[in-house]
């Protein structure tokens, strides 16, 4: 196999900052009695917060369909995707029964310990502050995980597709796939069933912060790794392919580099989505307490906790599509679109002449094949 071409530029910030996740991922807490890093018994313990905010609280559903929820929400994106491409289903996977293992056994010991329970018990109660905060370390942990899975399930197995929409496609349903099934199989409820999704009823719910940020990472990621100056360019207009792979352009970041620039941005991107909620729901409690209007103990400050945790990394179709529909969402959303746009502009910019004028020339001469 052929040696990457050296990046461009070089963050020792960022090189620093992936040795220490390095060591977290591959250090294991315990050699035979917890064979797992810390980081994976993190993420778990946050799958197992997710399918309780799904819910709507602990113990709504039964330990085994609890179990099966935590595995719907971790492979039922990758699933679709495999069938989607012709690919034997991952559910045969010894590693990822391995982890469907992990990921079972981690979430039956957090409910049957209490530790589930008393959890969300804390993060919707008041100050609903600690609910922000235990929100904002689990969408840490999920930008790191998340970014892996978009990067490895959903952009390099579909990276060479001519299709330029492929990967982004792909990528959010890794990301956003458990908000996309929750509509489709009623998940919500406790008794599941094949139903018209909800975010076909109403299409905002499409706007669901976990599906346009994976799309969104991918893109980025493609954009800093691609030895193309411009692998969307290089995608839309075939063209000018021979021009840019003749040019022997160098990627921006190297890979590891860029895995966390994605997933810095995902954090980024979640966490402003649940500051945005936690604002919105904050603002009618405000002014209930400015005009006097005596409170019911917490209660308040109780159900915008539990609405905005319903916000959060894992949303539920009918809070996704409320808060798709504001002008904040359409605003954020339009900043994670120019990011990347932006990057694009910035490769063009740094290359040189000569490349500049293959491209063009590469674009003139499709366009009058095509005429």
């Amino acid at each position: 196999m052929a040696a990457m071409p050296s990046p461009l530029y070089r963050i020792p910030a960022l090189e620093s900052t992936h040795l220490v996740l390095s060591h977290l991922s591959g250090s294991k807490l315990h050699r035979s009695l917890l064979p797992i890093s810390a980081i994976t018994l993190i993420h778990a313990l946050r799958v197992s917060y997710a399918t309780c905010q799904v819910q709507g609280g602990p113990r709504k559903i039964g330990l085994l369909q609890s179990v099966v929820l935590v595995w719907i929400l971790l492979f039922g994106g990758w699933t679709i995707i495999n069938l989607g491409l012709g690919k034997q289903t991952p559910l045969f996977d010894p590693g990822v029964q391995l982890t469907a293992a992990i990921y079972g056994a981690v979430h039956s010991v957090a409910v049957l310990s209490g530790l589930q329970k008393r959890v969300l018990k804390a993060a919707s109660g008041a100050p609903a502050t600690f609910g922000l905060g235990l929100d904002i370390f689990f969408h840490l942990v999920d930008a790191v995980c998340r970014t892996e899975g978009i990067i490895a399930l959903g952009l390099n197995p579909v990276r060479d597709h001519p299709s330029p929409l492929t990967p982004i496609i792909t990528s959010a349903l890794i990301g956003g796939g458990g908000p996309l099934l929750i509509g489709l199989l009623d998940l919500e409820s406790a008794n599941w069933k094949l139903q018209t999704p909800t975010w076909l009823k109403n299409p905002t719910g499409l706007l669901a912060v976990d599906i346009w940020s994976a799309g969104i990472v991918a893109l980025v990621y493609d954009s800093l790794t691609s030895s193309s100056t411009s692998p969307i360019a290089m995608r839309l207009f075939p063209g000018a392919a021979p021009t840019l792979a003749a040019a022997g352009s160098r990627p921006l970041l190297d890979i590891n580099e860029a895995r966390l620039v994605g997933s810095l941005l995902l954090f980024a991107l979640l966490s402003l989505n649940r500051l945005r909620v936690f604002i919105t729901a904050s603002k009618p409690l405000a002014a209930m307490t400015a005009n006097g209007t005596p409170k019911k103990g917490s209660s308040s400050a109780s159900n915008g906790a539990k609405g905005s945790k319903n916000s959060g990394s894992r949303n539920s179709p009918g809070t996704a599509a409320t808060a798709g529909s504001g002008l904040s969402t359409k605003v954020l959303l339009a900043a994670a679109v120019a990011l990347p746009v932006s990057l694009l502009l910035a490769q063009w910019l740094l290359a040189g002449n000569d490349l500049k004028d293959g491209v063009l020339q590469g674009w003139v001469d499709e366009v009058a094949e095509a005429m």
